[in-house]
């Protein structure tokens, strides 16, 4: 199970940072991260060459290009256990949606954005990418879209990382190592649990992936259609259809749903609620309101203007 949230400051103040020596626990207090806004509180401790973190704040954006590894000396792997809110996590043509109980991984070593639209409490496990966690890329290439429940391993890891960081202070140097070397062999455990639990991939889900994966890096793009993806995918439209035919719906109807969904999740973005509809659903690739207008009502139920107005009201 995982523990209740921590409170995140109500009044942002100053960027504040304690260093409690010698055991590497730091505490960030209402800082700038990177340049983007962060109105909460973070503590984060180093088992030698694993580092834990426990994250509560209010909702905010979190953009990486891809350099700030450089500044910390290495790159890493991030476990993330979502205990409130929901983040959104898109990197490359991957999109991840953690509802809290949930945990997944990403590589903070390339660009991604983490979009946390209420306010949010993680606990985090950094592994270094060095050999010994190649079990973190192995589960980072399977894990497509995906998020996976806090259970079995998952629950074993979360908990042993939560009181490690609860504890530090009081472990001191002479364990500290130790405790990083059974945190990084518990997460094997919980990655390979996952992944020997995946069922086998076809080849047709695989080539099904590799299409889905060139639509949603291309879903802005207005002039997106079947003879783009078939010229860039060296194949044929005929071979496109039959990819899809076994899936849920056709091709067509997949890139339509993907950019109702892209706009949906704009129209709850209270940083975009200077934008018009009309502007959301053009920057997705519509190019005529009436056909926006109906596509989401058919798909949501609502008009646009409903939805954003019951869902900020809410």
């Amino acid at each position: 199970m995982l523990s209740g949230p921590m409170r995140p400051p109500v009044q942002p103040v100053a960027a504040r940072v304690t260093q409690f020596a010698p055991f590497g626990l730091t505490r960030t207090v209402a800082s700038q991260d990177l340049g983007d806004p962060f109105d909460g509180n973070m503590l984060s401790g180093e088992f030698g060459s694993v580092r834990v973190c426990r994250i509560a704040a209010k909702a905010h954006p979190e953009n990486r290009p891809g350099r700030h590894t450089a500044r910390r000396g290495t790159a890493f792997y991030k476990l993330v256990f979502q205990l409130r809110g929901t983040a959104h996590l898109e990197q490359g043509s991957r999109r991840t949606v953690l509802r809290a109980g949930q945990w997944s991984i990403y590589d903070v070593s390339r660009p991604y954005t983490m979009r946390n639209l209420d306010d949010l409490d993680q606990l985090a496990i950094l592994l270094p990418q060095r050999k010994e966690f190649d079990f973190a890329e192995q589960l980072l290439r399977a894990a497509s879209d995906e998020s996976f429940e806090v259970c079995g391993m998952g629950t074993v890891l979360f908990n042993t990382a939560r009181s490690a960081l609860d504890q530090a202070a009081s472990i001191g140097n002479a364990s500290n190592a130790e405790l990083g070397e059974m945190l990084s062999e518990l997460a094997k455990l919980a990655v390979i649990e996952h992944v020997r639990a995946r069922p086998r991939v076809t080849t047709q889900e695989t080539a099904r992936d590799r299409i889905k994966a060139y639509i949603l890096r291309n879903l802005s793009d207005e002039d997106l259609n079947l003879d783009r993806i078939a010229a860039a995918l060296n194949c044929s439209k005929r071979y496109l259809h039959k990819v899809f035919r076994d899936g849920e719906g056709t091709l067509t109807q997949f890139i339509w749903d993907m950019r109702l969904e892209r706009c949906r999740e704009e129209l709850l973005d209270p940083r975009l609620a200077s934008h018009s509809i009309t502007q959301i659903a053009f920057a997705w690739g519509f190019t005529n309101s009436a056909h926006f207008s109906r596509a989401f009502r058919n798909r949501f139920g609502l008009s646009a203007r409903d939805y954003r107005r019951l869902t900020v009201a809410a």
